[in-house]
């Protein structure tokens, strides 16, 4: 009816004394309808292009994606330390790094079937919150531009690692076997290192710093000092001790120190407590055995004689050094399985520079 009654009256209209071509209209109004859902499709399209770069993906590990905001977000939690020593872009490689090694650790337990409950998420997390209201929490994870749910994915993640890694630690553990002469070998060079010895492997310096106090303390002696003014006195005492003269009697009679009236006693002196190069002549001496005249300046001339001597024993120390052998033997396979894990992946990076 419309359509006719267009055509009956040549496609115009009388308005008011003027005539209006409806055709031209409609073709205006479908004109802006078209032009305002273009304009709206554009937007969308903005929308969606802004929210793909903010969450641009930048790596996937085995079909795994790694997003630029989770990047960012580990960037921000990563030690301040760590921080100062690197780089803008060697930074972003190293986080992303360790994010692959996650996701790598991840499909591995998922593939042994390794699991974590949500019990033990609750538990890690409430380690983190440690004496933190819940409102507090919640403020500082806004600081930290993180979500409480994105906080539980990212420790269930290192979790399902940490427990992964602990299953072949021990699988590890049980195939290494730690021959007893090289036992004996790290012991004699752990009490080399303690009598003054310093070119010995790190291995040796950081089981030391283990076991500090209890190492000191299992290697002592109890010193005792002539103090005199030359080195023709000294060597005269010498030649005295070496007659059978007792030490406390010539230490009494011509010592010039304050303890010469104790027949020079000293005391028990761990060995670490002593300097150096008194250490690399008295760590390897005997009970009874005394030094040559050793000059402290140019007035003072010692001689000192180890009175009694305390050593490390092998038997107290034979499964702890074991113990540190396998431990350290366990790591270096954990990473030769770590490095064998990441060649057998389909690891993509996409962002160029993070190559």
């Amino acid at each position: 009816m419309v359509k006719g009654y267009f055509a009956k009256n040549k496609r115009c209209a009388n308005i008011n004394g003027q005539k209006v071509n409806w055709i031209k209209i409609g073709k205006i109004c479908i004109f802006f309808v078209i032009l305002s859902l273009f304009i709206f499709k554009i937007q969308v399209i903005k929308s969606t292009f802004a929210a793909e770069v903010l969450d641009e993906v930048v790596a996937s590990v085995n079909g795994d994606i790694i997003t630029r905001q989770q990047l960012n977000r580990e960037i921000v939690s990563f030690g301040e330390k760590e921080k100062g020593s690197l780089n803008s872009k060697e930074l972003q490689k190293k986080v992303l790094r360790e994010i692959i090694d996650e996701y790598i650790l991840k499909q591995q337990a998922e593939a042994q079937k390794i699991t974590v409950s949500p019990g033990e998420v609750q538990k890690a997390l409430k380690k983190i919150q440690g004496n933190l209201t819940n409102e507090q929490f919640t403020r500082e994870l806004k600081k930290e531009k993180i979500t409480l749910e994105e906080l539980k994915k990212r420790v269930k993640l290192q979790l399902l690692g940490e427990k992964l890694l602990k299953w072949k630690a021990d699988q590890l553990r049980e195939e290494i076997q730690i021959r007893n002469e090289r036992i004996k070998e790290f012991f004699l060079s752990l009490k080399s290192y303690l009598q003054g010895e310093r070119k010995v492997d790190k291995g040796i310096i950081e089981f030391y710093k283990l076991y500090r106090k209890k190492l000191d303390n299992g290697e002592r002696v109890y010193l005792a000092q002539i103090v005199v003014n030359s080195k023709q006195e000294a060597e005269k005492i010498i030649h005295k001790l070496k007659a059978g003269e007792k030490f406390s009697s010539l230490a009494i009679k011509f010592s010039r120190a304050l303890n010469a009236k104790k027949g020079g006693d000293l005391g028990w002196f761990n060995l670490s407590q002593i300097q150096s190069s008194l250490r690399t002549i008295i760590g390897k001496m005997k009970e009874g055995e005394i030094t040559p005249p050793i000059k402290v300046n140019d007035k003072e001339y010692w001689i000192l004689q180890v009175k009694k001597r305390k050593e490390l024993s092998f038997e107290d120390w034979e499964e702890k050094i074991r113990d540190y052998l396998i431990k350290k033997e366990v790591i270096l396979s954990l990473d030769e399985w770590m490095e064998k894990l990441r060649e057998n992946s389909f690891i993509q990076i996409m962002d160029e520079d993070l190559k």
